[in-house]
């Protein structure tokens, strides 16, 4: 399945160019649109159709969003495209909002921190209009679609549009071009202890040994079993054969032990009781060691009759 097709008119309406292998370089001899000034203060000219123009705006006005699904980048993979915007240029205009008297990165944070770590003073951007919600969702997609989030992230950016837009996970993978399944897998993540996501998160565990502990409701046993994995590089299948291991002692805990005398012990007693009362005798267990023993009777007569011979 196409995933950029199946995101709709996300990203792709905005940006025709978005995801392309191929994007022509933005021309050296580039000229700004005409700014007004106002309070002081740049801004881009309102009377400037913004669809699909690109602008060249400085880098000191452009700051990320505060709600940026990505915690983590990479300072190898940032290096290299530092050096690569160094020889080619931003080829790719980052997506932007306006917000008060800078601009808010709705898509592209990490070609602007490349292009800062390779002495750019402005970088090309494209300037739209969304509200709020909408630009938040754009970041989300975008960040999704660009199939370098970490687990954690991913996951957390799943909750998110789950949570603020109230899409059922069916829905959500329908916009995401993913299987409801893969998105179930992805959040259940989130049920592991905070530790092991860290872990997760900064590339000590893999996504394929963090599904594994899912198997371990105990967070602390989780952790703990998480650090054994890093320590001893421990393999996935190594990793399942030894929850397994711990589910099975786990199971013998729980497991009561054997009754202290077989069920025919029991009856043949429940029979002398009976023989030696006159009445109906039962005995219940509830636990090893541990139970009721019934006797019934049916008249005041009776009952001190059957008192009168428990004395002796």
């Amino acid at each position: 399945m196409n995933r950029k097709n199946a995101l709709g008119k996300g990203l792709s309406a905005l940006i025709p160019s978005y995801g392309e292998e191929k994007v022509e370089k933005v021309p050296e001899n580039y000229t700004e649109p005409k700014k007004l000034s106002t309070s002081s203060k740049e801004k881009v000219d309102k009377s400037v159709d913004n669809s699909n123009k690109v602008l060249q705006l400085p880098l000191s006005k452009v700051e990320p969003r505060q709600k940026q699904p990505r915690f983590i980048f990479d300072e190898g993979a940032l290096t290299e495209l530092a050096e690569s915007i160094r020889q080619h240029g931003v080829l790719q205009p980052i997506l932007v909002c306006e917000k008060g008297d800078h601009y808010e990165i709705v898509a592209g944070e990490r070609r602007w921190r490349a292009a800062k770590l390779a002495g750019l003073t402005k970088i090309p951007a494209i300037l739209g209009s969304f509200d709020e919600k909408k630009a938040n969702e754009l970041a989300l997609i975008e960040n999704i679609q660009r199939e370098d989030l970490n687990p954690i992230e991913e996951a957390l950016a799943y909750k998110q549009l789950i949570d603020e837009y109230g899409l059922k996970q069916d829905e959500l993978a329908r916009r995401i071009a993913k299987s409801r399944t893969a998105v179930t897998n992805s959040l259940r993540l989130l049920k592991l202890d905070e530790r092991v996501q860290a872990m997760l998160m900064d590339g000590s565990l893999s996504e394929g040994h963090a599904r594994t502990l899912l198997a371990l409701n105990d967070k602390k046993q989780q952790n703990d079993l998480a650090q054994e994995i890093r320590d001893k590089a421990l393999s996935v299948r190594e990793t399942e054969r030894l929850i397994r291991r711990l589910a099975a002692k786990e199971a013998e805990k729980k497991e009561p032990a054997p009754a202290w005398r077989d069920q025919t012990a029991y009856d043949e007693l429940v029979m002398s009781l009976r023989r030696s009362l006159g009445t109906k005798v039962s005995i219940r267990r509830t636990e090893q060691e541990k139970g009721q023993l019934v006797i019934d009777y049916y008249s005041v007569e009776e009952l001190e009759r059957i008192a009168a011979l428990l004395k002796k």
